[in-house]
């Protein structure tokens, strides 16, 4: 094989490792199938590789464009994916241009005077060393293209220069080698060089724009992941927000639990239905206070005890009905207890004196009531107990005491001799 050879086969592979370098970006490189992409192009490679070798059985140049036709037409239909349309294009703009290549070649030696049996003889060793060299190269360029992501990015962007110069620089310098060699020798194939350049450029302009819808396409399809995360997130929110709304919704049921069973032990029928939750708890804030109220100011009534209750709580503060009862029920039980052994002692009817008054961003209530000056209150534990612990008054106090700092609150106390105070003062929130 000459240097003429040599230069021709050389033309023809660089042909070859373009075209498939586009082909596997526009059509095949994508992360998902970097080991098909692989293989695809290794397949292609040696297929055109194969193509020297079969044409030894062609007796006439159109018996061996027939079968390098319908191997590049075999190969095309392989290769090309997607829409119909799109497919038939590829596939016969792929088909002609390699078609143009191998005419081009093909007159090329015929006009030398190469005789069609040397032409389409057994490969060489230097064409066989070539067409190697062709295919290891492409084996290289795959493995480069699907393993540098920001290449491959970079390069499918149509509106960067390197693709242009890359698809129409490369078909321009093929063109013009095959142009150099008809010159040189003074062919009549110089025809067919320019004419198979105006069908590559062709398929430089469809493949551009190929690769533009492709850069499209995996935009949209990362607006797509996008919003599927988004909407995940956002599903992920709604099932936790209905998940507290069933906390909350239990917890309701709990809060309607003890106003029913506060009410069944006041005997007041209970109401559950109201629009507003803000006027459903002030309206059983409200109804537990007056019955309390009502209840004790009948019983002192009758037992003859000089009293004066006046609890009002104030719109807003959002206190647990139960534990506002047991506020109000520890404080008056604790009175009673300290009156029943003054009016014992004393033989008088005594008094018991309970009222409420918001101070700044604080809501108080104070009770006083008589008691025995014999009956002292002491300091344990930081918290007054009574001579007569035993029944309860000083776990009463206890009880009380929590309650306001559950509220950022605290309670007073101070024997006044005569008499005993209570100041219980709770946050407004």
């Amino acid at each position: 094989m000459d240097l003429l050879h040599i230069g021709l086969y050389t033309g023809t592979f660089l042909e070859l490792i373009i075209t498939n370098y586009i082909l596997l970006i526009i059509f095949r490189c994508t992360l998902t199938e970097r080991y098909r992409t692989i293989i695809t192009l290794s397949i292609l490679t040696a297929l055109n590789a194969v193509q020297l070798y079969i044409q030894q059985f062609a007796k006439s140049p159109a018996q061996m464009y027939l079968l390098y036709t319908a191997l590049m037409f075999g190969i095309a239909v392989f290769l090309f994916h997607g829409k119909w349309q799109n497919r038939v294009m590829a596939v016969v703009l792929y088909t002609i241009t390699s078609f143009m290549a191998e005419i081009v070649g093909l007159q090329i030696l015929l006009g030398m005077g190469y005789g069609f049996e040397k032409v389409a003889g057994p490969v060489s060793k230097e064409s066989f060393f070539i067409h190697t060299i062709g295919v290891l190269a492409s084996l290289c360029l795959a493995v480069i293209i699907v393993n540098a992501q920001k290449s491959l990015k970079y390069i499918m962007k149509a509106g960067n220069l390197l693709p242009i110069l890359l698809i129409f620089g490369l078909q321009f310098a093929v063109a013009f080698l095959y142009s150099g060699v008809s010159m040189s020798y003074e062919l009549s194939t110089g025809y067919l060089v320019w004419v198979y350049l105006l069908v590559t450029i062709f398929e430089d302009f469809y493949t551009l724009q190929s690769m533009q819808e492709l850069e499209n396409r995996q935009i949209l399809e990362e607006q797509v992941d996008l919003m599927q995360k988004r909407d995940k997130d956002v599903t992920d929110y709604y099932q936790n927000v209905t998940a507290r709304l069933r906390n909350v919704s239990e917890l309701k049921e709990e809060y309607e639990a003890k106003l029913k069973r506060i009410y069944a032990e006041i005997g007041v029928e209970y109401e559950a239905e109201k629009t507003d939750e803000g006027e459903k708890q002030e309206f059983h804030t409200k109804t537990i206070v007056d019955n309390i109220i009502s209840k004790r100011s009948e019983k002192y009534r009758e037992s003859g005890i000089e009293y004066e209750l006046q609890v009002e709580v104030p719109a807003g503060f959002k206190i647990d009905i139960m534990e506002l009862s047991s506020l109000m029920n520890n404080l008056l039980d604790n009175a009673e207890e300290a009156l029943i052994k003054y009016r014992q002692e004393s033989g008088e009817k005594g008094f018991i004196r309970m009222k409420s008054y918001i101070q700044g961003d604080e809501f108080v209530i104070e009770t006083e009531n008589s008691k025995s000056e014999n009956s002292r209150m002491h300091m344990q534990d930081e918290r007054y107990l009574s001579t007569k612990e035993e029944k309860g008054h000083g776990y009463g106090l206890q009880i009380i005491r929590n309650i306001a700092q559950k509220y950022e609150g605290s309670m007073e106390l101070e024997d006044k001799g005569k008499s005993f105070w209570n100041k219980v003062i709770m946050k407004l929130k």
